[in-house]
C-alpha cells in the first residue's frame, strides 16, 4: 500500500515538473516572438526624414496666380504678388504643388515664376508727399515706351491704369526712367502700393533732386482713362482721396531690378 502511495506522489510530481517545462517554455517563446515582432516593426517604420518631400523656395513673377487643380482650365483662388517667396514641391508638368488656405493643396504655374528673389533699391523720399495726382493716358506718341505699355494697360473700376496689377504712375528720373520698371511706393501708415512707370517727368520741370514736379510738389503721377474716372478723384485732384488707406504720405520708394517691357 504504501509503495502503491509512493508511486502515484512520483507520477504527479513528474507531471507536475512536464507541465511547469512547458509553461516557462511557451512564455519564452512569447517573449522572444513579441521581441521580434519589435525589431521588425521598427526596421520597417518608414523614416520621418525619409517620408518628407523635397521642396524649394521660387520667387512670384507679376500676379502669380494659385489654382485648384493642375491644369489650364482650373480656377484661381488665390494669388501672390510680385517677388514673395513661396515654398512649393518641384513638379515636371509645368506646375508647382503649393499650400493653401490653412493646408489645402493648390498649384501655380512654373512659368509664373522666378528661381532668384528680385533685386531691388530703396531709395528716399525729399519732402511730404501725401498729394498723388494724376494724368491722361492718351498723351504719348504712337513709338514711345509709354504707348507699348498702355497696349498692354488696363483700366481699373476707378478708371486707373493698371499693367499686372500694379498702377502705371510717372516719377522723377531721380528714381528711374526705365518705362516698365517696378516699383513700390510705400506710405507712413505702413501701405504699399504697387506700381509700374508708366511715364517720366522731365527733369525741365522737377526740383533739383529730379523727385518732385517743381509747381504743384506733386513726386508721384498716375495714369489714368478719364472716362472711367472716378468722380471722387475728379473732384479731389489728388489719388490719395480714393481709398482711405491711401490717404498717406509717401516716406520712401523701392525700385525692382525688374523691367515688364524687357
Amino acid at each position: 500500500m504504501r509503495k502503491k502511495l509512493l508511486f502515484v506522489v512520483l507520477v504527479l510530481v513528474i507531471i507536475v515538473n512536464i507541465k511547469t517545462t512547458a509553461i516557462a517554455k511557451e512564455k519564452e517563446t512569447t517573449k522572444n516572438n513579441h521581441r521580434v515582432a519589435g525589431v521588425s516593426k521598427l526596421l520597417y517604420k518608414p523614416s520621418s526624414t525619409a517620408s518628407k518631400v523635397k521642396t524649394e523656395v521660387v520667387y512670384s513673377k507679376d500676379i502669380t496666380y494659385i489654382y485648384d487643380a493642375p491644369r489650364e482650365d482650373a480656377n484661381a483662388v488665390g494669388y501672390y504678388m510680385f517677388n514673395n517667396p513661396i515654398e512649393v514641391i518641384p513638379s515636371e508638368d509645368g506646375y508647382y504643388q503649393v499650400e493653401h488656405d490653412d493646408g489645402h493643396t493648390a498649384y501655380i504655374k512654373a512659368s509664373d515664376t522666378l528661381k532668384v528673389a528680385c533685386g531691388y533699391t530703396e531709395k528716399p523720399i525729399f519732402r511730404n508727399n501725401y498729394f498723388k495726382s494724376f494724368m491722361g493716358h492718351k498723351t504719348f506718341s504712337a513709338k514711345s515706351n509709354q504707348y507699348r505699355l498702355q497696349c498692354v494697360a488696363q483700366t481699373d473700376v476707378n478708371g486707373l491704369r493698371t499693367v499686372n496689377g500694379r498702377y502705371c504712375v510717372a516719377l522723377g528720373t531721380y528714381y528711374t526712367s526705365n518705362i516698365g520698371q517696378y516699383f513700390d511706393l510705400v506710405l507712413a501708415n505702413g501701405v504699399t502700393i504697387p506700381c509700374v512707370l508708366g511715364d517720366v517727368k522731365a527733369d525741365a520741370h522737377t526740383d533739383a533732386t529730379n523727385t518732385y514736379t517743381r509747381f504743384n510738389g506733386c513726386m508721384s503721377e498716375f495714369i489714368v482713362d478719364r472716362r472711367w474716372l472716378n468722380p471722387v478723384i475728379e473732384q479731389s485732384g489728388n489719388i490719395s482721396s480714393l481709398f482711405e488707406t491711401w490717404d498717406s504720405p509717401i516716406v520712401k520708394v523701392i525700385v525692382y531690378d525688374y523691367d515688364c517691357l524687357n
